[in-house]
C-alpha cells in the first residue's frame, strides 16, 4: 500500500476545515505511491482493473488508463473535461510494441526511434483498425511514444501494455510536473499518484505527424526540431495548427492558467513609466531580468532547459497568488527556446 503524504496536500486544502475532514474521512483515500517495487506493483494493478494513475514521465505527469480498456479511457475524458473527439498519445515499454498500434513503419519513423527512443518524442502514424476511437479521436492515425523515465518503464513493461497518459489535469489547464500539480487536479477524482519527484523536462513531448509525407512538426517539445532535422535531412515545417490531424496541445488557448496573462518585452520590463500604471503593479511577472515596476516578481532561469523545467511551477504558483494578472517576459527569439515560446503563446491567447 501507498503512503500518504502530508506535505502534498496545498496549504489551503489544510487551511480549509471541511476539504480536510473529506480528504482524511473513511470513505475518501488518496493514494501516493513511492517508486519502489510495491509502489510500482501497485501502480500496475490499478491500471491493470482499469483504474487511474498519476504516471510521471521525463516530460509531464500524465493521468495513465489501461490503452486497450474503452471504459478506462472514457473515464479519462470525463476526469479531465476533454473533449471526446480529442486524441490520446499511447505510451509503450519498448519500441517493439509499436506494431500492436500501427499499421506500417516506414523508415524515417525507424530512424526517429533508433536515436529518439526511449525519449520526449511521439510519432503519428496510420493506425490499426483495432485501436479503440477513444484513443483515435475517431482519426485513422494513432500517435504513440515510448517514455523514458525508468518509473514509466517499470510500470509499463510490468503491465505489459500500452497506456493513454495525456496531463493529469483538467483539460487545457496548466500541465502537472509534480505529484503535488496532480493532487492539486484531479485530487480523489483517481485511484492514485506514482511520485518520481519533479519531471526532467517540465514540458510535453514533440509530435512529428509521419502520416503525412513529408513529415510534420505539430507540437514543439522537449526534443529538439534540430535533432529531428539531423536525422530526417530536411528541417520539417512546424504547423501552429494541425492541417489534417488532430492531436494534443494543439487548441489556440492551451496549458493556460485562470488568470489572463500578458506577453510583454525585456525592454518594457525595464521602462518604469511603462510599467507605473496599478495593471502592472498588481500582476504576478514572470522574467529572467527583474522588472522596474513593484510588481511580484518571479525570476526565471537563464538557460532555456532549466526555464521549461520551471515553467508551469512557476505558472501555477502566480496562479495561486492574490494578485489578478500574469505577466510573462518574452524569452530570446533562438532555437532551443521554440517550445517555451509555443507553450507561453497558447496560455496568453
Amino acid at each position: 500500500m501507498g503512503l500518504f503524504r502530508w506535505n502534498l496536500l496545498p496549504r489551503a486544502l489544510l487551511n480549509n476545515d471541511i476539504i480536510f475532514k473529506l480528504v482524511f474521512s473513511e470513505k475518501i483515500r488518496l493514494k501516493i505511491l513511492d517508486c519502489t517495487p510495491a509502489g510500482i506493483y501497485e501502480a500496475v494493478a490499478i491500471l491493470d482493473q482499469g483504474g487511474l494513475l498519476g504516471l510521471p514521465t521525463e516530460t509531464v505527469y500524465g493521468l495513465a488508463a489501461d490503452a486497450r480498456n474503452e471504459s478506462a479511457l472514457q473515464r479519462i475524458f470525463q476526469t479531465k473535461g476533454r473533449p471526446a473527439d480529442h486524441p490520446l498519445i499511447v505510451h509503450i515499454g519498448n519500441p517493439e510494441e509499436l506494431g500492436q498500434w500501427v499499421q506500417d513503419v516506414p523508415p524515417l519513423a525507424e530512424d526517429l526511434i533508433q536515436n529518439f527512443w526511449p525519449g520526449p518524442l511521439t510519432l503519428i502514424l496510420p493506425a490499426r483498425s483495432d485501436v479503440s476511437r477513444w484513443v483515435t479521436g475517431g482519426q485513422s492515425k494513432v500517435a504513440v511514444r515510448c517514455p523514458a523515465l525508468e518509473a514509466t518503464q517499470s510500470v509499463l513493461k510490468t503491465l505489459g501494455r500500452g497506456v493513454c497518459a495525456p496531463s493529469a489535469n483538467r483539460f487545457g489547464r496548466i500541465s502537472p510536473t509534480t505529484a503535488q500539480h496532480v493532487l492539486a487536479d484531479l485530487g480523489t477524482s483517481i485511484e492514485a499518484i506514482l511520485d518520481a519527484g519533479p519531471c526532467r523536462f517540465g514540458l510535453e513531448s514533440t509530435i512529428v505527424d509521419l502520416s503525412v509525407e513529408p513529415a510534420v512538426i505539430l507540437r514543439p517539445g522537449a526534443l529538439a526540431v534540430e535533432q529531428i532535422a539531423q536525422i530526417s535531412g530536411y528541417m520539417p515545417q512546424i504547423l501552429k495548427r494541425a492541417q489534417n490531424t488532430r492531436t494534443s496541445g494543439l487548441l489556440d488557448k492551451h496549458y493556460a492558467p485562470r488568470k489572463p496573462v500578458q506577453l510583454c518585452s525585456t525592454s518594457q520590463l525595464q521602462d518604469p513609466d511603462l510599467l507605473s500604471s496599478a495593471v502592472y503593479s498588481e500582476a504576478v511577472i514572470l522574467s529572467i531580468v527583474r522588472p522596474a515596476c513593484p510588481g511580484l516578481w518571479l525570476e526565471m532561469p537563464v538557460e532555456a532547459d532549466q526555464y521549461a523545467q520551471q515553467l508551469y511551477d512557476a505558472l501555477r504558483q502566480a496562479d495561486a497568488s492574490d494578485k489578478p494578472l500574469i505577466v510573462i517576459e518574452s524569452p530570446p527569439q533562438q532555437p532551443q527556446w521554440l517550445a517555451i515560446h509555443d507553450r507561453i503563446e497558447r496560455a496568453s491567447r
